[in-house]
């Protein structure tokens, strides 16, 4: 997709790349919330199929849709918190919210500089593999 006219009804009217390094993870894992192909046109992952991904962005989107501009993220999504299984594409801003997936007993492995307090860490002590 680039900027201007989409002949797929989404067009981008901002774009955002360069320092946008920041983790996020579903804000509800039981609803459906899509990473979507560059076009956004078809579904890459659902994330309700993945309640341990987390999604590392690399870039922010406005679209424009319906004439309602929505933010989006460019991400790299690893589906089962820390492998190398990536899945990379578009998802709703509104539909994520930052920081790890605290969803350990899903998660193979957690590395020590993901986690964002001494008090997130003893949780994944607590309940994780």
């Amino acid at each position: 997709m680039i900027k201007g006219f989409s002949p797929y009804g989404y067009q981008i009217v901002k774009e955002k790349w360069g320092n946008q390094t920041a983790t996020f993870h579903a804000k509800n894992p039981s609803q459906n919330v899509y990473v979507w192909n560059w076009r956004h046109t078809k579904k890459q992952a659902n994330l309700k199929n993945y309640p341990a991904a987390n999604l590392y962005r690399k870039a922010t989107f406005t679209m424009l849709h319906h004439k309602k501009h929505r933010n989006y993220y460019y991400v790299r999504m690893q589906a089962d918190g820390n492998s190398a299984k990536n899945v990379y594409g578009y998802v709703a801003a509104s539909q994520v919210e930052a920081g790890h997936n605290t969803n350990y007993k899903q998660i193979e492995y957690t590395q020590i500089d993901q986690f964002t307090d001494s008090t997130d860490y003893q949780n994944y002590i607590q309940n994780g593999k």
